[in-house]
């Protein structure tokens, strides 16, 4: 009387459920358990300033001498006697080299303010600075930064903060 039949069936399907659900869990603790780190890196600047010549939004990590070449080239390519690129070892380093575009005015900046190394990647931090009111003057500019870091195979990532600064 009342008693219910035992159904292998079910019973397997509720084994299945709970077995995947724990290993998943499992998973879970595991991977949120492992320590991130974060350490702060130390980076030498090797220019900066608001004529680069590149007219296009751009952030890199160059970790090869033909790329530093090519990029210095194409920086520096209507300057009578162009110097060789700063000297970097890229067997220890490497560069990052983030650029603002062309602008019609002036009032524009960028600067790599901080670059991280986690356990996955370099994250580097860009502050952005544009005119606001009271900020006029008609010249193009095209704002940069590179800086030299310890080389990395970690891939590298950026993240922007924009800024707009009042000249009235």
């Amino acid at each position: 009387m009342g008693s219910k039949k035992f159904e292998p069936r079910e019973f397997s399907r509720n084994a299945l459920i709970i077995i995947t659900v724990s290993f998943f869990a499992a998973l879970w603790i595991l991977f949120s358990t492992i320590p991130r780190y974060e350490i702060n890196l130390k980076f030498e600047n090797v220019s900066m300033g608001n004529f680069s010549n590149i007219l296009d939004k751009k952030y890199v990590a160059i970790k090869n001498y033909n790329d530093w070449v090519n990029l210095w080239n194409k920086m520096n390519f209507n300057v009578i006697g162009i110097a060789q690129p700063p000297f970097v070892d890229f067997n220890k380093s490497m560069i990052i080299a983030v650029y603002e575009g062309q602008h019609t005015s002036s009032g524009y900046a960028i600067e790599i303010t901080k670059i991280v190394e986690s356990n996955y990647y370099y994250e580097v931090f860009v502050q952005e600075e544009a005119p606001g009111m009271g900020c006029i003057s008609n010249i193009f500019t095209q704002p940069y930064h590179i800086v030299k870091v310890n080389y990395t195979e970690k891939d590298v990532t950026f993240s922007n903060l924009k800024e707009i600064i009042n000249c009235v």
